[in-house]
């Protein structure tokens, strides 16, 4: 071997064998263009943008169509519409919203004089009427609440406020409808000779919660529903006169019961009107002469040395008269500062408050809450603590 030769393998010394023959590979036929067709310089990239170009219109197709059917939705009532609406169903059955209560606290009153007289029949007779007349007026109340609800309300809580009231007046009634049917029954028992002293005092308790039932609606349930409705000048609906005003409140039938000192109908209602439970009340032993004042108590609360005073009044004139209204001056109750001003919006209570200084030791607030008929007069030592309690004491009234 050469030195310039190049190393062998030992197979190829080896016999040869069949060889195989290399496949030829496939050849592709070409397909003729079409005449005066060429391939276009980046074709594939312009296919590519095409198809997000594609792709954005889409999205922005989508949103303009979106856009376009929100502004064809139906305008949202405006509370102008709502209140036409409502007074016009008001004006529909005005007369069997108001009748049936007017004279609902004389009824009541009128039913205690002839148990007291011995009348037990007559008291009955006139005890069912009154509840079937309560009962219709609850079922029309129910009936113009629901025509309300119904409607497409404005976006004000004031309406859902006014429709939360309404429900719980309706329902109010008919529980004091309940109350009087049962005492109906109880006074039919009482023999007409009046003998039988269990049957009439069972008789008496069930009308005494038929008039606490009453009170309770006047002081709160009824006075919540008017404000409700006022803030909404509605003025076709029930909790208007036909001088602007709300309707005259009925007057509950003193207690035969109420036991030596303790708070009668009247009395109960106004602490009510206030949150206080009456059993946390009793009348001022010595009251001063408010000309229309209703009722004066001094009621236990939580966080002042003395009691305070609640005063309850018959009309809103009285009521100023009490507090004595003189021109806004405003200055800093919690530092013992003298002043009167509005009730800020922020407690959610119309009126006006009045603080000064009682002597070296003691400091007082005077509030008059128009809406309740009801002034409050508390006293305490520090003036922080005491225009705190009533800051507290007045955003936590219902």
């Amino acid at each position: 071997m050469a030195d310039d030769e190049p190393p062998t393998d030992p197979a190829d010394d080896a016999p040869p064998g069949p060889v195989d023959k290399p496949k030829p590979a496939p050849v592709e036929m070409a397909q003729p263009s079409p005449a005066g067709w060429r391939r276009i310089p980046g074709l594939r990239r312009f296919r590519t943008a095409g198809a997000a170009i594609a792709a954005t219109v889409g999205v922005v197709t989508a949103i303009f169509g979106a856009y376009v059917g929100y502004r064809s939705l139906p305008e949202p009532v405006s509370l102008a519409d709502w209140q036409r609406q409502v007074n016009s169903v008001c004006e529909q059955s005005g007369a069997e919203l108001r009748d049936p209560l007017r004279d609902l606290g004389d009824t009541v009153q009128n039913v205690g004089v002839l148990i007291a007289s011995g009348e037990y029949r007559p008291a009955s007779a006139d005890l069912v009427t009154t509840a079937r007349d309560l009962q219709d007026n609850a079922d029309a109340y129910k009936a113009y609440v629901g025509q309300v609800r119904a409607l497409e309300r404005p976006d004000d809580r004031r309406v859902d406020a006014f429709i939360d009231a309404g429900a719980a007046f309706y329902k109010k009634i008919d529980a004091i409808a309940t109350d009087l049917l049962a005492s109906s029954s109880l006074v039919a028992t009482i023999p007409a000779d009046g003998s039988d002293a269990q049957a009439i005092a069972a008789a008496v308790a069930s009308l005494q919660t038929a008039v606490e039932d009453l009170a309770a609606w006047q002081a709160s349930t009824n006075v919540t529903y008017q404000r409700t409705v006022l803030a909404l000048d509605l003025e076709q609906c029930p909790g208007w006169n036909d001088t602007g005003k709300p309707l005259p409140l009925p007057t509950p039938a003193p207690s035969s019961t109420a036991p030596a000192g303790g708070l009668d109908p009247t009395a109960e209602a106004v602490a009510r009107s206030v949150g206080i439970s009456p059993d946390q009340c009793r009348p001022i032993g010595a009251p001063v002469d408010n000309p229309g004042a209703t009722a004066q108590l001094n009621c236990e609360v939580d966080g002042l040395e003395r009691d305070p005073a609640i005063l309850g009044f018959d009309s809103e004139a009285s009521l100023r008269t009490w507090f004595n209204v003189q021109a806004t001056k405003r200055a800093n109750c919690g530092a013992g500062e003298s002043a009167e001003y509005p009730i800020p919006a922020e407690w959610d209570e119309a009126g006006r408050i009045k603080c000064y200084r009682r002597d070296a030791d003691w400091y007082r607030i005077d509030v008059m809450l128009p809406s309740r008929l009801a002034g409050i007069g508390a006293e305490a030592r520090g003036p922080t603590a005491l225009e705190r309690w009533l800051r507290d004491f007045v955003r936590l009234l219902d």
